[in-house]
């Protein structure tokens, strides 16, 4: 196999990094104790391959071929390492080129095939070879019409030109001749010398760049990245001093430049999408020899706006997204995994959560993958089986953690009596479902954990004071958490209310007591304070509404932002991230408008998809409150409210990515999660996921009780 150097001498990969390190240690009383031994021989391997410094493309007949037709100087033929190759590398069928017999590649084949029997005519060599190959077109040639068939970029203007070239040489072909103009360029008309280092020619020439950007991509997508965080910020810096350098390898090629902008603004770097302005309108990207995935590369890019004029993405966005689901609607993606990504991407990008979209990159990802240019090609620098095997290792690891997770949570909930409660939503499942793709790190039980059972508490009093309990059991709650004495003896007025309270009560002490030695401090009064406000809005929203009392947008949003209850899931699981937070951060400017913007997205979400049940029973919603104060049609309203979605979601995003801010990233990440959260439950074309989970039912069955299948050793 031809195999490249990639020059990483600016890449100073140390296994010294502390986040090279593979992490081990305890979690919450030996929940999982130690990485087993299989994980960590894995992650040695695929270190290894990062920093080795290669880049395997396989090797392409066809361009082998033309490259075998150009006369050498120092020779008095061809460049003999090339026709050497093709004369090795027939296949038994009689064809060249990757996978033969493959029922999708048989115009790959075609191309290859013929490309080769050029050169062996050129030079009047291997008549019988080029018998062979003569017969394999015979008996295949009917692909070349096929429209099921995956068809190299330009084969329609390529393969008539061959077609002409081969008359022109006396080389009878077994099918009818048409004759197209076009002018057949090889890429490698300019670097023919350095390429022959190489037995054979690949089909396009290593870009050291795009490579390292897309082995990040992967190792992303796969949700390994916290084993080479170290690797990915070096590949990152240097990639930006290259942008800011404007290299041409990055601004020269489509997919690059779209990688490269969405990877290293989402890291925090300065990169405007005036870069990407080339790009803005589909007539300005030659689609006859752009494929599928780079017009994908460009839509996720599109989506990566944090500022709140960003007509570059915002028309990128809108072309791509057409262009995609065009190409849905006529089947004509025949990479299969490549139509389940596009579909998925159009339908969840915003709501992609983390394990989730690990999970299906996971069953998406072949070792065995290949992609379309000319020709057929693969990279075994990203598809390989050392990311296979390790990223299965390691999701399973995690998924028989989540599975633990979920019976420590189940033991809290029935000890907290919430089992009794013969009301509303048991939200168990899908708490610990949210909690887990949010806070992915095996390491961050206590996190997790705590975002799971704000969810529950949440949801069952939020559930008391929409429909089960009355206006003064409502105020009676808030009125017990705002005493917080040391558990009194009281007229709680009902058993509701007791189970309410005492579970709050209870959570909360564990919590305060946990989050203690985390934080070398007390913060009871800080997480008793989040119950306050959340309840207080609850009363303030149902005192509205039992008052029938008249609201404006602004007013509403005013608390309804906080009655979501997405601060107080992120402001108590934040105490467990392995950082120290001061009041300052906790309190601060930064992080209260980090809250304000991702729950008002949620909030705005909620109520786009519950309007029309809430406008049944009265009840406060933001589109209701708009509607009848701009006396406008529901269409324009939910337009409008939209538009507020989408500048809340850039600001907090803007504020996420942004360096050198109060809050620590990784904190800052998991306002951006929650983000994903309200989109993944609430922008469903089947409805509310989380009332009434569907698409999430089977997410849940892959990413907790399903296993992956680890490839034999």
């Amino acid at each position: 196999m031809s195999q490249l150097r990639l020059k990483l001498s600016v890449f100073p990969f140390s296994d010294n990094g502390t986040s090279s390190t593979v992490r081990c240690s305890s979690l919450n009383n030996s929940t999982v104790s130690t990485c087993n031994q299989s994980l960590q021989k894995s992650i040695g391997k695929i270190r290894e391959r990062i920093t080795n410094g290669k880049v395997e493309i396989s090797p392409s007949a066809y361009d082998t071929a033309w490259v075998a037709m150009v006369p050498a100087r120092e020779y008095s033929g061809c460049f003999p390492q090339c026709l050497d190759w093709i004369f090795e590398n027939q296949n038994p069928d009689g064809s060249w080129g990757m996978d033969p017999g493959h029922p999708s590649l048989v115009k790959h084949s075609l191309s290859c095939t013929l490309a080769c029997l050029l050169a062996l005519r050129k030079w009047n060599v291997a008549h019988q070879q080029l018998h062979k190959g003569l017969e394999f077109i015979r008996a295949n040639s009917w692909a070349a019409s096929d429209k099921d068939q995956i068809s190299p970029i330009g084969f329609n203007i390529i393969f008539p030109m061959m077609i002409t070239y081969a008359n022109e040489m006396d080389l009878t072909l077994p099918f009818d001749q048409h004759l197209l103009d076009s002018i057949f360029q090889s890429p490698y008309s300019q670097i023919i010398s350095s390429i022959l280092k190489s037995l054979a020619v690949p089909t396009v020439y290593p870009l050291e760049i795009y490579t390292r950007l897309c082995l990040v991509d992967t190792i992303q997508e796969l949700g390994i990245d916290r084993y080479l965080q170290y690797e990915i910020d070096i590949i990152l810096d240097e990639t930006y001093r290259l942008w800011k350098r404007k290299e041409e390898e990055i601004f020269t090629d489509i997919t690059c430049c779209a990688v490269a902008f969405r990877l290293l603004r989402i890291k925090g770097f300065e990169v405007s999408s005036d870069e990407l302005a080339p790009y803005a309108e589909q007539d300005h990207v030659n689609l006859e020899t752009t494929g599928v995935s780079t017009v994908l590369e460009l839509y996720r890019a599109s989506h990566i706006s944090i500022h709140e004029e960003e007509t570059t993405l915002d028309a990128i966005n809108d072309w791509t997204s057409k262009f995609l689901k065009q190409q849905l609607r006529s089947e004509t993606i025949f990479d299969k995994k490549l139509q389940k990504k596009v579909e998925y991407e159009l339908k969840n990008f915003h709501g992609i959560l983390g394990r989730v979209g690990n999970r299906r990159s996971l069953d998406l990802y072949d070792v065995d993958n290949y992609q379309i240019m000319k020709t057929a090609y693969r990279c075994p620098t990203i598809y390989n089986q050392d990311f296979l095997v390790f990223a299965r290792q390691d999701f399973n690891h995690c998924q028989a953690l989540h599975q633990k997770e979920f019976q420590q949570l189940e033991r809290w909930y029935k000890d907290c009596g919430l089992d009794r409660l013969n009301y509303g939503r048991n939200v168990l499942h899908v708490a610990h479902f949210i909690a887990s793709t949010v806070i992915g790190d095996p390491q961050l039980v206590d996190a997790r954990m705590s975002y799971a059972k704000h969810v529950v508490l949440v949801t069952r009093i939020d559930d008391f004071f929409d429909h089960h309990g009355s206006r003064e059991e409502s105020h009676k709650i808030l009125e017990l958490v705002k005493e917080w004495k040391e558990k009194p003896a009281v007229d709680y007025g009902s058993q509701e209310v007791e189970i309410l309270f005492s579970a709050v009560y209870r959570t909360v002490n564990e919590l305060a007591e946990k989050a203690s030695v985390e934080q070398g401090r007390c913060v009871k009064h800080h997480l008793i304070n989040l119950w306050v406000q959340i309840l207080t809005s609850f009363v303030r929203e149902l005192d509205t509404w039992c008052d029938d009392a008249a609201m404006t947008l602004d007013e509403y949003l005013s608390f309804a932002w906080v009655s979501i209850g997405c601060r107080i899931c992120i402001l108590t699981s934040i105490h467990f991230m392995g950082i120290r937070l001061s009041d300052d951060m906790i309190l601060g400017e930064e992080c209260t408008n980090l809250c304000i913007h991702v729950s008002t997205v949620n909030r705005l979400l909620n109520d786009l998809q519950s309007f029309q049940k809430e406008k049944e029973e009265k009840k406060l919603n933001a589109v209701s409150i708009l509607n009848e104060a701009r006396d406008k049609d529901e269409e324009m309203v939910v337009s409008e409210i939209g538009k507020l979605v989408e500048y809340n979601r850039r600001k907090l995003l803007r504020m996420v990515y942004q360096r050198g801010s109060v809050l620590p990233r990784r904190c800052k990440d998991l306002f951006s999660e929650t983000c994903k959260i309200g989109y993944y439950l609430y922008s469903s074309g089947s409805g509310d996921e989380f009332t009434s989970p569907q698409q999430m039912t089977e997410d849940m069955r892959l990413m907790i009780h399903t296993p992956l299948k680890l490839p034999p050793s």
